[in-house]
């Protein structure tokens, strides 16, 4: 399975551009010319903002598909221009133990939370890792839905 959301974070990043700036054009010129309408769009473009901001999408870019690989390749950056936070992860098939998909904020954040187990190569013991906070917010539930089909083949009992 492939997913990838390019499309959709760059309508969400253009969105959070577009009410920021909006919402100090408004403020300014509701500043020059006196009227409620110019500030109270301009009040309404920054909550927007801070909701946007609050919800937080991301890039989700997840690939089973990998030729010749037994390989699940997952990236993830927030779609906020600044302090993007770039995480890629290389995960053997093999090792997947069990995923989560958590929501928060009335259902509008998703993040899955992938449990992988291995071997340590230096102490030859069993350990877990969790890979936590993968924000696959603006997902559409089809592809949620999916994703978690494809999670769970390769989960081992």
């Amino acid at each position: 399975m492939f997913i990838d959301n390019t499309v959709s974070m760059s309508k969400w990043m253009f969105a959070e551009i577009l009410t920021l700036v909006l919402g100090i054009a408004f403020v300014v010129y509701s500043s020059f010319n006196p009227g409620q309408f110019a500030l109270i769009a301009g009040i309404v473009c920054f909550v927007a903002f801070v909701f946007l901001l609050y919800i937080c999408p991301s890039y989700f870019y997840f690939n089973d598909e990998i030729a010749g690989k037994d390989m699940i390749e997952i990236r993830s950056t927030q779609a906020f221009p600044f302090f993007r936070k770039y995480r890629q992860h290389g995960i053997l098939k093999k090792t997947v133990k069990s995923y989560s998909i958590t929501k928060s904020f009335f259902g509008l954040q998703k993040f899955l939370s992938i449990t992988i187990k291995g071997v340590d190569p230096s102490t030859k013991k069993t350990v877990e890792k969790t890979i936590e906070k993968l924000n696959v917010s603006i997902l559409k539930q089809q592809k949620i839905q999916e994703l978690e089909k494809t999670l769970q083949k390769y989960i081992r009992h």
